[in-house]
């Protein structure tokens, strides 16, 4: 049976002739590319948007009078794009994706106890405050036969064959407490640019820091994947009188992403840097 008993991504499988290899030695294989990888673009690039994934309203359109409801529907539309997560990870979307932003308000005010305090800007006008999110998610395809895995069922004869690299975007909404203060966003994995080479040198050595309080701070509270990468800071308007949740009647929506967190290549740096 095979020996490879570790499971650090940091160990690859010694190959010999005559020994036996199972599914974990080829899993470990596949661990230790794919976690070197990551760990390069993670340390080399940072993370954030790479290309696209461009964020906008699409706004309803007319009265179907079948169902009482507008077609098309108000929309949050993302564009298709490419991003690296604070794994290393590349997530990248292919086509248009659509979230149905009036649905998802009703949805979020509608729940037992919803407590959620809105924004109050200087000018007093109130807002709805929600984060989207893109996150990497492994996607199981292709069944085939095969043995039962261990302590399974043994009419369980049918496993998955292929694991697709795919995504999902999660608009959450955030809890402005207190309500003139909006939740933090992503910090910049360098403050400031270096004046000196100390300063450089300073930077670098903070770098490889694990774990960071600043980080926890840009998700919502219970966000259970610290990895996702933040798109846009989406704002609806509610109506002027206090404590209320609905929607105003000019129907608002701001997105803000001037503080999403990118990943510029080194072709573009090219023509911003000076010759």
């Amino acid at each position: 049976m095979s020996t490879t008993t570790s499971v650090s991504p940091s160990q690859r499988v010694s190959y010999r002739n005559g020994i036996l290899l199972d599914a974990s030695d080829f899993q470990q294989e596949q661990q230790y590319h794919r976690s070197r990888l990551a760990l390069a673009l993670s340390q080399i690039h940072g993370f954030g948007t790479i290309a696209g994934l461009r964020v906008e309203r699409g706004a309803p359109g007319a009265i179907d009078p079948a169902t009482g409801e507008p077609e098309p529907p108000e929309q949050l539309i993302v564009h298709p794009g490419l991003a690296l997560d604070r794994a290393g990870r590349l997530i990248e979307v292919k086509t248009r994706q659509c979230l149905r932003l009036a649905r998802w308000f009703a949805f979020q005010v509608a729940q037992p106890g919803a407590v959620l305090k809105p924004f109050v800007a200087a000018n007093g006008r109130r807002f709805f405050v929600g984060d989207l999110f893109l996150r990497f998610k492994e996607c199981a395809q292709g069944l085939r036969p095969g043995f039962p895995e261990p302590a399974a069922d043994a009419t369980d004869a049918i496993v998955p064959s292929r694991t697709n690299d795919a995504f999902e975007l999660q608009l959450v909404p955030r809890d402005c407490d207190p309500e003139t203060t909006l939740p933090a966003v992503p910090a910049r994995r360098y403050s400031a640019a270096p004046a000196t080479r100390a300063a450089l040198l300073t930077a670098i050595y903070a770098a490889y820091e694990q774990a960071s309080p600043a980080v926890d701070q840009e998700y919502p509270p219970g966000f259970a994947d610290k990895t996702a990468v933040f798109l846009c800071r989406v704002r609806l308007r509610l109506a002027d009188t206090a404590a209320s949740l609905n929607r105003h009647a000019s129907a608002e929506v701001i997105l803000e992403d001037l503080d999403r967190p990118i990943v510029t290549s080194t072709d573009l740096l090219r023509h911003v840097l000076p010759a």
